[in-house]
């Protein structure tokens, strides 16, 4: 999908398209549970989760530490 952005640029046709890559990464945090399994910790404990999440996200946010807390996953590039 465009975005309302690209849709009202002005072509340039002197000069080719850059070309776009789509990035899937995933975000490392931890919680402890009194669960075995992490799926069932999933399931059970939202808020925890997502307490987790905007904690490791306001820790890394600052520091250097974002290069561990993110991995890539998937790329493919993006066809016109």
């Amino acid at each position: 999908m465009r975005s309302p952005q690209k849709i009202l640029q002005v072509k340039d046709n002197s000069k080719p398209d850059p070309e776009l890559w789509n990035h899937l990464y995933d975000f490392a945090f931890q919680l402890e549970s009194e669960e075995e399994d992490p799926i069932k910790a999933l399931r059970k404990q939202k808020k925890e989760i997502m307490l987790a999440v905007i904690t490791r996200l306001i820790n890394v946010f600052d520091s250097e530490e974002y290069l561990e807390a993110f991995g890539c996953c998937d790329s493919y590039k993006i066809e016109p």
